[in-house]
């Protein structure tokens, strides 16, 4: 596995690259605040218009929005997922999308956190304590991730994020990797790996995100 393999699985798309920079860490912010992200609170947050705002968001394909076009899930969920992420500071915890969400995104909106999922094979439970400088512990130990090889850029969640998941260990994965062209990763060499993706993909949206941290601790 190369990194070229991880950047196809999990890279930025970069027809919704800009919108993410603007956008992304507000939304995350003011969900682990207990609230959805209405286009009048992130317009207030980003100094954008709310118009502007509200067709930004239209235009994520991915975004999980109410009837009144409030973000309730972008990466980090209202929505539950096998994969509950509580982060430091925050009162309610949110859902990721995927066991790569929950091992990157949290970092967007405070310093440390807890992901709490199980193995698909097993039914085992693995948690994950994260902090600034990575991962503080992984029970068990032999946790892995799952990442889809190349997902379809139509539909990234349907046919990559969903099939990607934490495993007891290498072994939980093997039918899992029978049955899909991907490939596992140890959780702390996984959380490296997207963090350095991460850098170089949405160096501003992280930026951004690291000073608003700041701003609302």
């Amino acid at each position: 596995m190369g990194t070229e393999d991880l950047n196809t699985s999990c890279g930025c798309d970069d027809s919704e690259r800009e919108i993410l920079e603007r956008l992304h860490a507000p939304i995350l912010r003011i969900l682990a605040d207990g609230r959805p992200a209405s286009a009048a609170e992130l317009a207030r947050a980003t100094a954008l218009g709310e118009e502007q705002v509200a067709a930004m968001v239209g235009r994520l394909s991915l975004a999980e929005v109410d009837g009144s076009g409030r973000v309730l899930g972008l990466g980090l969920s209202f929505i539950p997922t096998p994969h509950r992420v509580s982060i430091e500071g925050r009162h309610e915890p949110l859902y990721a999308w995927c066991a790569p969400d929950a091992l990157l995104l949290p970092g967007t909106v405070g310093p440390a956190a807890r992901i709490a999922s199980a193995c698909p094979a097993t039914g085992e439970r693995v948690t994950v304590t994260l902090d600034a400088t990575g991962v503080a512990e992984v029970e068990p130990p032999s946790a892995v991730v799952s990442f889809v090889r190349v997902p379809d850029p139509a539909d990234r969640r349907a046919t990559g994020c969903d099939h990607m998941h934490f495993f007891a260990s290498a072994e939980a994965a093997a039918g899992w990797l029978e049955e899909h062209d991907g490939f596992v990763l140890p959780v702390a060499e996984a959380v490296r790996a997207l963090r350095a993706i991460a850098e170089s993909c949405n160096a501003a949206l992280l930026s951004r995100a690291g000073e608003e941290t700041t701003e609302h601790a």
